[in-house]
C-alpha cells in the first residue's frame, strides 16, 4: 500500500511541475494555453504525456527507496545517542524511539513538504546490524555519516591504552 501511495504522490508532483512547466513556457513565449495549439496532436498529447508520467511515477518508488544493512561493533546503548545526534545533525529529527527500532523525519517544514512527506528514515536495529530504510539519496547521505562515526568511535576505542 505503501508502494501505491508514494507513486500516486509523485505522479501528482510530476502533473503539477509539468504543468507549470508548460504554462511557464507558453507565457514566456507568447503562446495561447489552448491545448490544441500547444501540442501537435492537441488533447491526445495529454493522454500521452500522463501516460509517461504515470510511467514514471509508478517506477520511482522502487529506484528511489531502499534498504541497506550496517554492522557495527559494541553495544547498541553506548552507540544509540551518538546516532542521534548524528542524525540531527544531518537534519533529521527523532521521531519514534521504540526497541528495537529508532524511526526520524526532516527536521524542516519546507523540506518536508518538497520532499512530499516521503523523508523518513528507519532503523531496524537486531543484534550488531542496522537495518535502514528510506528514500536513496538521504539514505545513502546518513548512511555515509553513520559510518565515519562507527569507525571513529572503533579507532577510539582500539587507541585506549589497556589497563
Amino acid at each position: 500500500m505503501r508502494y501505491f501511495i508514494r507513486a500516486l504522490k509523485y505522479f501528482i508532483y510530476i502533473t503539477i511541475l509539468g504543468t507549470l512547466l508548460v504554462i511557464l513556457i507558453a507565457a514566456l513565449q507568447g503562446v495561447s494555453l489552448d491545448i490544441n495549439t500547444l501540442f501537435v496532436k492537441g488533447s491526445d498529447s495529454v493522454y500521452t504525456i500522463l501516460g509517461i508520467f504515470a510511467a514514471v511515477s509508478a517506477i520511482y518508488p522502487a529506484i528511489g527507496y531502499q534498504k541497506r544493512s550496517l554492522s557495527f561493533n559494541g553495544d547498541w546503548n553506548e552507540i544509540k545517542p551518538g546516532i542521534i545526534s548524528l542524525m540531527n545533525n544531518c537534519k533529521f529529527k527523532l521521531e519514534h524511539d521504540t526497541p528495537g527500532r529508532l524511526t526520524f523525519v526532516s527536521d524542516g517544514g519546507i523540506t518536508r513538504f518538497l520532499r512530499m512527506y516521503e523523508d523518513r528514515i528507519t532503523m531496524d536495529i537486531t543484534g550488531g546490524v542496522m537495518l535502514l530504510e528510506g528514500h536513496r539519496r538521504n539514505l545513502l547521505r546518513v548512511m555515509y555519516e553513520i559510518e565515519g562515526y562507527l569507525k571513529k568511535m572503533e579507532e577510539d576505542k582500539n587507541s585506549l591504552p589497556e589497563g
